[in-house]
């Protein structure tokens, strides 16, 4: 049940990669400030707060109505995506495969898509489809992953496929022996083509 409260499992993973960075395994990365220490801490504060607040409504998920995003949403995902790619001049991957630098590329993006939302709609989609069995919603759903891909924001795809598997455990509770299989051959898989781009 602490899976489905998105503060504590921000509390519980970050808490555990601090833990981990205090063994000193890499000589690459610097020894946390106090400052950082003591932002974590605050934000740990009040994740846990608010992990109290709303853990009512996190066991209320079984009442959740699909479908309530306006239809021409996915529309608006996709309209900012080709004014991202309008930008950039091109398929973003394509270029960087045929050899252009990343960091140019990296450094002239539009971001457009924090504005809109991307995530927030995948993840959305993502649980109307659970809900509703609607494949549309599914296909909807895929549409940020494969637009991060195509942009190379790997970050924020990976964000979506691991909020996916967050949405999986508050609507089954525990995800089973075939669906945890699953899910973390999926996270592996994206690890790993993460690594390779």
């Amino acid at each position: 049940t602490m899976l489905k409260n998105p503060f504590l499992v921000y509390v519980l993973s970050f808490g555990a990669v601090l833990v981990v960075y205090q063994l000193g395994w890499s000589a690459i990365y610097p020894i946390l400030s106090p400052d950082l220490l003591l932002f974590f801490g605050l934000t740990f504060l009040s994740s846990l707060l608010l992990a109290h607040l709303v853990s009512g409504l996190v066991q209320q998920t079984k009442d959740y109505q699909s479908g309530l995003l306006p239809k021409y949403t996915a529309l608006l995902v996709t309209a900012t995506f080709a004014a991202e790619l309008f930008n950039a001049g091109g398929i973003p991957l394509s270029m960087i495969i045929s050899g252009k630098n990343f960091y140019h590329l990296e450094s002239s993006a539009t971001h457009l898509h924090a504005f809109t939302f991307w995530s927030v709609f995948s993840t959305i989609r993502f649980a109307d489809y659970l809900y509703s069995k609607r494949r549309l919603y599914l296909l909807e759903a895929l549409l940020p992953i494969l637009f991060y891909v195509l942009l190379v924001y790997r970050g924020p795809a990976i964000m979506c496929v691991v909020s996916w598997i967050f949405v999986l455990i508050i609507k089954h509770g525990r995800l089973g022996l075939k669906r945890s299989f699953l899910a973390a051959v999926a996270v592996l898989l994206v690890f790993y083509i993460n690594g390779v781009i």
